[in-house]
């Protein structure tokens, strides 16, 4: 009774399977083959990790440098903002004041020409402010 007369859809996966159990036992008790096959089986575990870890930190090392990188532009970007908001904001308010003063300093003036006594009440109520 050959193997196809067993299963003839396993005959290829017992004539695998067998092999392999062959093989193994081969070199598990033949000490130099069994040194040979532990020696590539760490050499390639050990080539295998080694690449995800090479992989895995790259790709983590990427993405450090990345969040690093669009920190690094984001606290630009924002002290860029902050410091043109706050130069137009000392700019407008010095603008307005300085224009403020020259009205007031322009109607005080012309009050001044007009009415004397005009002139000594925006000055009073000009220092009480």
């Amino acid at each position: 009774m050959s193997l196809t007369e067993i299963h003839p859809s396993r005959s290829s996966q017992l004539q695998t399977m067998t092999t392999t159990i062959i093989v193994a036992r081969f070199i598990a008790t033949t000490p130099i083959t069994a040194f040979i096959a532990a020696l590539a089986i760490t050499l390639i575990v050990t080539f295998l990790a080694a690449l995800a870890v090479a992989f895995v930190t790259t790709v983590v090392d990427a993405f450090v440098v990345a969040l690093v990188t669009v920190s690094i532009m984001a606290f630009v970007a924002i002290f860029v903002v902050a410091f043109v908001v706050a130069f137009i904001a000392i700019f407008v308010v010095v603008f307005i004041t300085a224009s403020i003063s020259y009205i007031l300093l322009t109607a005080i003036i012309l009050c001044a020409n007009a009415e004397p006594r005009v002139f000594v009440i925006l000055v009073f109520v000009l220092k009480g402010s």
